[in-house]
């Protein structure tokens, strides 16, 4: 017996072809949700299904850019569409920016800010817009300890503090 346990959840998770991301969708997976995993790199995204569906659970890849506007409707849509309704997500997609200030150009500012917390926004409105119609759901949104204690990268711990803000606004 597990004390996790995420049978007959859909999951959604962003960032999910490496790293952290790819971690946390096969661990709800092995906890027995079926994943969406939403990423920019087709290749290590099937990978990642591949996994999943290993541990006989049911998975999808979703190529695309938390940055794209439609992105997180379009992703939610086929989740939904393909695995049944949304009532978990994982916003985990996000890029370092570890430049200090005065070494930063306003359109690396940009690009950070766009992803880490901009996606998060679109993603948790999309996600929390479908729980809604299900009768609720979890969303989960991955900060950084770089929001409390900074070294030198500014907007990345820039927007990992606002990432933690925007997650208390919500809930």
């Amino acid at each position: 017996m597990t004390s996790f346990d995420l049978s007959g959840r859909v999951a959604l998770v962003t960032g999910a072809s490496r790293g952290i991301g790819k971690g946390i969708a096969l661990g709800v997976a092995r906890a027995g949700a079926d994943v969406a995993c939403h990423g920019r790199d087709a290749a290590a995204l099937n990978a990642t299904v591949e996994e999943i569906t290993r541990l006989g659970r049911r998975a999808i890849a979703i190529v695309g850019d938390v940055t794209d506007a439609s992105a997180a409707t379009i992703a939610v849509e086929r989740t939904e569409c393909e695995l049944g309704p949304l009532n978990l997500a994982v916003n985990n997609a996000g890029v370092a920016g570890s430049m200090t200030a005065l070494e930063m150009t306003e359109a690396e500012w940009q690009r950070v800010m766009d992803t880490n917390v901009t996606g998060v926004f679109r993603f948790c409105q999309a996600e929390a817009a479908a729980m809604r119609q299900h009768g609720g759901g979890a969303i989960v949104n991955v900060a950084s300890i770089a929001a409390l204690r900074p070294r030198g990268m500014t907007a990345y711990s820039t927007t990992k503090g606002a990432v933690i803000a925007l997650t208390r606004a919500m809930a």
